[in-house]
């Protein structure tokens, strides 16, 4: 559940990186993954605007590919976790959309007014994370790159929303942006896979079996199970294990 109002906001956010040297490595670099997901969804989220949205989320984007790398490699490294804490505030600057960011967080959101579900994948991660106990930043391990290759190949605008991240990854022009999508999904496996937090399904004992897919994707869509979009999501869900 999630509670908004204008008087809840901090009047003082501080970031601290010899603060965060506290933090566990794994869970820090988890959660930076889910700024990675913020800054992504946000990017092809519809309610997104231009400025400061997505430009934002596409220099935060980059910069939270090479840092996360960075703290792997460097993890005592208090500068690069305080730069780290920065810029993951910019992957969810001022956001204000309604209806969540997307399916990646939703496989834990709830579903727009007008039927187009938030962030992607999100849908997914909040459906998986209490109910079988995964770590927050985990879920998004899980979700987002399934999800991007799905957004990519499913939704032409969509798709040419991740498809301007391409190049802010070092990814060659593959012709059109359904495959330089797909390639922005390869690219944040490969950061998952290289920062040691690739998971699955299996690993945190959810049950591998007909009715447990569609009762993620049922708490995913909160309950819509009409259209091609409910199996879509079972699918996906298979996938995780």
């Amino acid at each position: 559940m999630g509670v908004f109002h204008r008087l809840l906001y901090p009047r003082v956010i501080i970031y601290d990186g010899d603060l965060a040297l506290h933090t566990p490595t794994r869970l820090f670099l988890s959660s930076g993954m889910r700024a990675v997901d913020h800054a992504l969804e946000t990017l092809y989220n519809p309610s997104s605007s231009e400025v400061p949205h997505r430009l934002l989320c596409l220099s935060v984007a980059r910069e939270l590919f090479g840092l996360l790398k960075e703290s792997k490699e460097d993890p005592k490294n208090a500068d690069i976790r305080q730069r780290l804490q920065v810029v993951a505030f910019g992957s969810l600057f001022s956001f204000s959309g309604r209806g969540g960011l997307g399916l990646s967080h939703s496989m834990g959101t709830f579903p727009s007014s007008t039927g187009c579900f938030g962030h992607g994948m999100l849908m997914v991660g909040h459906a998986l994370g209490a109910t079988y106990h995964i770590p927050h930043g985990i879920t998004s391990c899980l979700t987002l790159a399934p999800v991007l290759k799905y957004k990519s190949i499913t939704s032409p605008p969509e798709a040419t929303q991740i498809a301007r991240l391409a190049p802010f990854l070092g990814i060659r022009d593959q012709g059109s942006d359904q495959e330089n999508g797909i390639a922005v999904s390869e690219k944040v496996a490969e950061l998952i896979e290289d920062l040691g937090l690739k998971s699955t399904l299996t690993e945190y004992n959810v049950p591998n079996e007909q009715s447990e897919w569609e009762a993620i994707a049922d708490r995913a869509l909160h309950g819509k199970r009409e259209g091609k979009l409910f199996g879509d999501v079972v699918e996906i869900t298979k996938g995780l294990y």
